[in-house]
């Protein structure tokens, strides 16, 4: 009996020293868990988009009045919508009558309570605010946009029109063109909030579980 009674004593004993390995190892597991969840918080505040603007797109479609050149279309995109003194930057466009072809490279914009944007062929044509000028030699020439008020600030469709001054071997060109300007805003892609919610859940349990598997083999 006393054999007995010494080995329950020693058997609470170790069960006591056994409760308080599992309850200090389980209280560390739970330390590291919150630290695991305060990490993933902050991915998640890291993950959130910041406010972004797209390029502001300018597509233009304009032909002649009177038909003497092909009708065309060119376009540019600008971070901002194009202001008084700016030169857009656009991949070069042709102006064609079916024998000649202008290939136009430059671009000034003008604004005041009427705006244009004036393009030319860099070669024997200068861009002027709001006006034109072709040398009377070689292959030049350039054309004036105006817009009926201040160059536009806000997405939509608007008219535009004016002359231009296109020369070559067989003379001078002054065809009025007329078209339409429509500026449109490019849309930014970001993640929905219950995506990046399910981002967060996932690193915290991921990373919660790889701890308590290190707890455990310890």
């Amino acid at each position: 009996m006393a054999s007995a009674s010494l080995l329950f004593s020693i058997a609470q004993k170790l069960e006591g020293r056994v409760l308080v390995l599992v309850s200090a190892s389980w209280g560390r597991t739970m330390k590291t868990m919150k630290y695991a969840l305060a990490v993933a918080l902050c991915l998640m505040a890291f993950a959130v988009p910041q406010a972004a603007r797209a390029d502001d797109l300018y597509q233009f479609n304009l032909s002649s009045t009177t038909g003497v050149i092909s009708p065309f279309s060119f376009s540019f995109a600008v971070p901002t919508f194009v202001a008084d003194g700016d030169t857009p930057v656009f991949t070069s466009f042709n102006v064609t009558d079916g024998t000649t072809t202008w290939t136009m490279t430059n671009a000034l914009a003008s604004g005041g309570s009427a705006g244009c944007i004036v393009f030319d062929t860099s070669a024997d044509a200068s861009l002027i605010p709001c006006g034109i000028s072709v040398n009377s030699t070689g292959i030049g020439g350039a054309f004036n946009l105006s817009f009926a008020g201040a160059l536009p600030s806000a997405v939509g469709v608007y008219n535009v029109g004016g002359p231009a001054i296109l020369h070559s071997s067989g003379g001078f060109l002054l065809p009025d063109l007329t078209g339409t300007l429509t500026i449109t805003t490019g849309s930014v892609v970001t993640p929905e909030p219950s995506s990046l919610l399910l981002l967060g859940t996932g690193l915290f349990g991921l990373m919660g579980m790889t701890l308590l598997r290190k707890r455990l083999a310890y």
